[in-house]
């Protein structure tokens, strides 16, 4: 880590400013008194701190879009566990997603060597598939599609834009099958279904849409994917894993998003959730967290002085460690032994650990942002497309 001398000063900083030192090979930060903000205090002055940040003067960092947060009534470290026998819902999902034309018991399968555990209906002749799995693990086709088998189960697409939701985007039009539909509007139409399921099964946690991403496909097909981020205590949980971890001295668990998917303009095709997290301890509540304009400085200042980033947002997030695992009634193995092969599995303890992230570009598996540490100011920086 570089080493960073000292400066006391700032002309757009508010407020007194103690010493800011980056020493190398330590995460010293000595942050002062009108760094830190009570969520109070932050909720009622929300634009102003936004504005703040806005007019910051920063070398590296230009923000191109207008900002907005969730600030939440509390924040603080928590540790939550990955919930089982969400297969159980089964009978309500069946229900739900399986027309009483098109149900057929001979149709489903419930293989307790696959994983996550739980049925799973297919109907080979029109591609509907409809599966439940113990994790919260969910998943819904209505039909065949090639274009998002593409997109979805074999990641092709020729090109990709991608749409940051939580700051004012570019409402670009896109055709679906021939016809037109807004990004605006196929987000809310997968916000409705997804609200949908969620109230349906019961859901432990509710599903945000934080990004969108309009595939193209060599065929000249359009497929549109918005990404749906699990939410814990009002505040997403981040789901941007660094692909490389030089330079990351967290290990962020790799919880997988939610992913809806569009190829006509009026339905979801197909909607996939990995996991829902429950309740398991309180490990520290926050009184005060680092400003935004605070966060960001720290940021600027670690980042080279030779580069420059456009930032599209930023916003209060939970960054997942994976602590262990803990099955209370195992069954020959647990579910971590009996799948370690799996990114998720139930009984997975994670630490949630607030941090504000600002972010330079979404697109999956190509993100590039950076983490402050609410409380410590301690940064990590995320590039997936070196």
């Amino acid at each position: 880590m570089e080493e960073y001398e000292k400066n006391n000063s700032f002309d757009w900083y508010r407020g007194t400013f103690t010493v800011y030192v980056r020493l190398s090979g330590t995460d010293s930060i000595h942050l002062g008194e009108g760094d830190t903000i009570t969520l109070e205090a932050l909720a009622e002055n929300q634009q102003q701190e936004i504005e703040r940040v806005m007019q910051m003067k920063c070398e590296n960092l230009h923000f191109v879009r207008e900002l907005s947060f969730t600030v939440p009534e509390k924040i603080g470290t928590y540790q939550v566990i990955c919930m089982d026998y969400f297969q159980d819902q089964w009978d309500k999902i069946a229900e739900k997603y399986i027309p009483d034309e098109q149900y057929d018991a001979h149709l489903i399968v419930d293989d307790e060597t696959s994983y996550p555990y739980g049925p799973e209906f297919y109907d080979e002749k029109t591609g509907k598939r409809v599966s439940a799995g113990c994790t919260g693990f969910f998943l819904y086709v209505a039909k065949k599609s090639e274009g998002i088998e593409k997109v979805c189960f074999d990641n092709e697409s020729e090109k990709q834009d991608s749409y940051y939701l939580k700051s004012k985007y570019n409402n670009d039009t896109y055709l679906l099958n021939g016809e037109p539909i807004l990004m605006n509007d196929a987000v809310e139409l997968a916000e409705i279904f997804v609200s949908d399921f969620t109230e349906t099964v019961d859901y432990p946690q509710d599903l945000d849409a934080g990004v969108a991403v309009a595939h193209q496909l060599d065929t000249g097909e359009t497929i549109l994917e918005i990404v749906f981020r699990n939410l814990y205590q009002t505040l997403p949980i981040c789901s941007m894993p660094p692909t490389v971890t030089d330079d990351i001295t967290i290990e962020m668990f790799p919880n997988s998003v939610a992913r809806a998917y569009l190829d006509e303009t009026d339905t979801v095709n197909c909607f996939i959730a990995q996991c829902a997290f429950e309740d398991d301890q309180l490990v520290k509540q926050y009184d005060r967290i680092l400003t935004p304009s605070c966060a960001v400085r720290l940021l600027s200042e670690t980042l080279s002085d030779y580069t420059e980033y456009d930032v599209i947002g930023m916003e209060l997030v939970y960054v997942p460690v994976l602590l262990g695992a803990e099955d209370p009634n195992p069954v020959g193995s647990t579910h971590r032994e009996a799948a370690p092969w799996s990114s998720v599995c139930s009984y997975d303890i994670v630490k949630l650990t607030p941090y504000w992230a600002i972010y330079m570009d979404v697109t999956p598996t190509a993100e590039m942002y950076g983490l402050v540490d609410c409380e410590t100011g301690k940064v990590e920086w995320i590039n997936n497309q070196r």
